[in-house]
């Protein structure tokens, strides 16, 4: 469980990519290598971590680039996660490059202060930024999103995008917005962002869990789920 609240970023430094683009029923993985010594230096290998929102594991530790192997042990720089396909369809890291920014989180320990808000690290979808505008010092992000998502959105709502956790400050039928002040652009990778660019896109727990059980209250009116326990 993560808050969406940035505290440090990376640098990817190597990917691997163990898939066959297009082929049927791939099972490669990819593998990202990322430089972050602050987060590198407290994590063990399968720990969890979010990465632009993603929630992957950590398989190995290293030095950064161009540094002796005989250090990743005391002072790792470096760590490694992977991506199976499912991650791979619904995230943006097959679009990631060398040397790309990507925005990092360590899990939230219990007792500690939730200042963003309950994000699990597994991305619904990927959003489109259909522009950027400038308000005074602040900035506003327009995305994208599919329909089949409208009803987890919600005005003044939580939303994560690439694993920032930000408030919905306007919504229209297929697009929300989002307000960033300087220290979020500061803090994150959104400052990259321009017209087109994806986005993961994370929505709000609650809203989730709460279609669920609505879906679930909807089928105890039906004939079907009545018959079949002998009520009629």
């Amino acid at each position: 469980m993560f808050t969406g609240i940035i505290r440090q970023t990376g640098k990817i430094v190597k990917i691997t990519n163990n898939a066959t683009p297009g082929a049927p029923n791939q099972t490669g993985l990819t593998e990202l290598t990322i430089e972050c010594p602050a987060i590198a230096s407290t994590r063990q290998k399968g720990d969890s971590i979010s990465v632009d929102g993603a929630c992957l594991t950590v398989t190995a530790l290293g030095p950064a680039p161009a540094t002796p192997t005989a250090s990743a042990s005391k002072n790792p720089s470096t760590f490694t996660v992977q991506a199976i396909p499912e991650t791979l369809a619904h995230t943006i890291i097959p679009t990631y490059k060398t040397n790309q920014e990507v925005n990092l989180e360590t899990p939230m320990k219990l007792g500690d202060e939730l200042h963003g808000h309950m994000v699990q690290g597994h991305v619904d979808f990927v959003g489109t930024v259909k522009d950027v505008k400038k308000d005074g010092d602040s900035t506003i992000l327009i995305i994208e999103f599919p329909l089949l998502f409208a009803k987890y959105l919600a005005f003044k709502g939580s939303v994560t995008v690439n694993g920032v956790s930000l408030t919905v400050s306007l919504l229209n039928e297929d697009t929300f917005e989002v307000s960033l002040i300087p220290e979020t652009l500061a803090s994150t990778n959104l400052d990259k962002l321009t017209k087109g660019s994806p986005v993961n896109i994370e929505v709000d727990l609650i809203a989730r869990y709460l279609d669920s059980l609505l879906q679930d209250k909807a089928k105890e009116t039906t004939y079907s789920f009545l018959k079949e326990r002998n009520l009629i």
